[in-house]
């Protein structure tokens, strides 16, 4: 990835343009100037509104958006995403990702039109796709732009790695049956699949989505090549069924011989076989001119959509009806509440199905990883600190309210079963108290000095460390804690995820998860990264306090039957010396 462009050196009066192209299987943005030049760019999650749900385009660039340190600067958006079949949802997503990048400009189409547009510019043309799915696009010179095929594997498909494999499969089952001949795809594909009978295929073809399915197209391919007649029979069979839609699209739009065909997708790269095939059946009604694509990814969504200014057939244009009003107004991020408090600009979690909401929050919790990622180094200075502290005879206090309060006490309680640190060495304190951990007390978290009359009562000495949690970086009862431990000399450290936090902190480790799939709820990608980042320090400082020896708790509690064999376990690998012995060797030790 390019590196983020240095703002403090580039003018932010005109807009730059945020590129997207979005699939199945990721989406590639550019960061581009006014002139036009690529100061950045970034790999990041699908963003295939039809596989992943409406909210799937606004998650991607909203990670893109803090990736690329897109800031407050004016931002026009273009965007060609995978599954916006219709206006409706072209226009669904591109006031979307306006509301949510506060972007004064918005085009929003396919995934198919940019490649299409900035291949053959004012002129004729033909697009043919055949990745994990397939898809014809044509435009005649007037503008008239036509689609054929690309409905999915229920209604289309054809030419697709999805199609082909689907056909082998089917081809597989017909010699097991004795309906059809004899072919080595049955034993390569069983091979692929791990099994050793075609009934096994049942259970595995109920849970198969289509990049599974679609994966095993190289299989198909490679069999065609090396001279199996059934699997090359089913690649020059789809090649041609891709090649009819291409005619037909041309024929409809008047396109005559000389055309230019541009060729896009794994199975036109991967396989000869297939794109000779397909260039054959072509070539019997028209005489194409066939070529690869010149500009692919963001950038052929960025040449083919930038002069784009009003809304098309085949594009949604959504602008910011407020935009020309706040021009001369100091630009600041938009709202005042922390990321954790914020409204998704998505469709509402209770208007969905279960399946859409299930998919959307595993989604969203693809950006917690990162946060805690980008946060690596000042947990590492956490770890030291903690590790110093703990080598010493001293304390790691931890301090939080509610979810993060619990998730402090989570992490305190199992270290001493899992390293044999004493029960005092690691100590959470909680807003109202011990009731606080299996029930909530919400407004306990509001009283300061309520946190500092508990930091108080552990007698703590400069030696501790403290470190807060708090979500939203407000907590007033975490704020008590740390104030009150500073005052003392101790140091301390807050692990929020709000980047302006209202909590001072000798370090502060910001897990910046963004807005919660419900507004408030911090238990969720926020709890998730707090939780991720406590077991970093934890299990860090145990580590580097001598706890753990060549990768192994060494000092685990035997206390259940579970452990006693890892016990006996641990001491018979670190040893060389067999389980018995080990054992024996235990349990003569106490």
């Amino acid at each position: 990835m390019n590196q983020p462009p240095d703002t403090h050196k580039i003018p932010i009066s005109e807009p730059w343009t945020l590129a997207v192209e979005g699939g199945g299987t990721g989406s590639r943005f550019g960061y581009y100037t006014p002139e036009g030049t690529l100061a950045a760019e970034w790999e990041g999650p699908p963003a295939n509104s039809a596989a992943y749900g409406a909210g799937a385009p606004v998650d991607a660039a909203l990670q893109a958006s803090e990736m690329l340190e897109i800031g407050p600067r004016p931002l026009h958006v273009l965007a060609g995403i995978a599954g916006l079949a219709t206006q409706r949802q072209r226009v669904q997503t591109a006031r979307a990702l306006r509301d949510a990048l506060s972007a004064r400009l918005v085009v929003a189409t396919t995934d198919l039109h940019p490649l299409l547009l900035a291949a053959s510019g004012p002129g004729d043309g033909v697009l043919a796709i055949a990745g994990t799915g397939s898809a014809i696009l044509a435009r005649n010179r007037w503008g008239r732009i036509l689609r054929a095929g690309g409905r999915g594997p229920l209604l289309g498909d054809e030419g697709s790695a999805w199609r082909m494999a689907a056909e082998a499969l089917r081809a597989a089952c017909a010699w097991q049956d004795g309906t059809g001949p004899e072919t080595v795809l049955s034993e390569k594909l069983l091979g692929a699949l791990g099994v050793r009978w075609v009934d096994e295929l049942v259970e595995w073809a109920a849970t198969a989505d289509k990049r599974t399915v679609a994966a095993l197209a190289s299989i198909v391919t490679a069999c065609a090549e090396s001279g199996d007649f059934v699997a090359r029979g089913i690649v020059e069979d789809q090649a041609r069924r891709l090649a009819a839609l291409a005619v037909s699209a041309a024929e409809k739009l008047g396109l005559e011989d000389g055309v230019r065909c541009f060729t896009h997708g794994g199975v036109f790269r991967h396989s000869v076989l297939f794109l000779e095939a397909f260039q054959d059946n072509v070539r019997q009604y028209l005489d194409m001119q066939f070529m690869a694509c010149p500009l692919t990814g963001h950038r052929a969504v960025f040449e083919a959509l930038r002069e784009v200014e009003k809304e098309t057939p085949w594009a949604a244009v959504i602008r910011d009806e407020d935009a020309a009003d706040r021009a001369d107004a100091p630009m600041v991020m938009p709202g005042p509440l922390p990321p954790t408090e914020q409204h998704r600009p998505e469709i509402p979690l209770d208007e969905l199905t279960p399946l859409e909401l299930v998919r959307r929050m595993n989604r969203l919790d693809h950006a917690v990883a990162p946060a805690v990622a980008r946060q690596e180094d000042a947990l590492a200075r956490l770890v030291e600190r903690a590790a110093n502290a703990i080598r010493s005879g001293h304390r790691i206090i931890y301090a939080g309210a509610g979810t993060s309060g619990r998730l402090a006490a989570l992490d305190a309680a199992e270290c001493p079963p899992t390293f044999g640190v004493p029960a005092d060495r690691v100590v959470a304190l909680m807003a109202g108290g011990e009731q606080a951990f299996i029930r909530s007390v919400e407004n306990a978290e509001d009283d300061p000095s309520a946190g500092r009359a508990d930091l108080e009562a552990l007698r703590p000495d400069p030696g501790d460390v403290v470190i807060g949690i708090a979500a939203s970086g407000t907590t007033p009862y975490v704020r008590g804690v740390l104030e009150q431990a500073r005052e003392l000399g101790l140091f301390t450290a807050l692990l929020t995820s709000n980047p302006n936090p209202g909590i001072a902190a000798d370090l502060v480790v910001c897990l910046d998860t963004g807005p919660e799939a419900l507004p408030g709820s911090t238990r969720l990608k926020a709890g998730t990264a707090a939780k991720m980042a406590l077991n970093i320090i934890s299990t860090g400082a145990m580590t580097l306090a001598g706890y753990v020896y060549r990768g192994r708790m060494v000092r685990v509690v035997p206390s259940n039957e579970k452990l006693r064999q890892r016990a006996v376990r641990i001491v018979a690998e670190l040893c060389a010396t067999d389980p018995k012995t080990a054992r024996t060797t235990l349990e003569h030790s106490g």
